[in-house]
């Protein structure tokens, strides 16, 4: 089922937490990156929220703007290779006045 959320203003926080390949879930080398967006939005602004892993926090105030957190992290035992999954994850974010949208994209590298 797909829910759309409608606010005066949001304010997000996309948590995507260590995306791993294979079984490997607790490496020694961890890499992080944080994403922060804000848009001017109007009162009856939509947002879209399409997340692949992790969880969502959502936080309303009473303001025009949207602002979208976003923390990525990986782990692994080859720091090379972690960084690699790093670098394969971004977010694609789309805007205007009516809607705001987030998702998050993998690379196929």
């Amino acid at each position: 089922m797909k829910t759309q959320l409608y606010y005066k203003t949001v304010f997000a926080l996309l948590l995507i937490p260590p995306l791993m390949l294979g079984n490997n879930k607790n490496g020694k080398y961890t890499k992080e990156k944080t994403i922060k967006k804000e848009f001017t939005v109007n009162s009856n602004a939509l947002l879209k929220i399409y997340n692949s892993y992790g969880n969502i926090s959502i936080v309303t105030y009473s303001g025009n703007i949207v602002t979208i957190e976003v923390n990525i992290q990986t782990n692994g035992n080859d720091t090379e290779k972690v960084q690699k999954k790093l670098d394969d994850i971004s977010v694609d974010f789309n805007a205007s006045s009516n809607e705001v949208s987030a998702k998050t994209i993998f690379s196929k590298s």
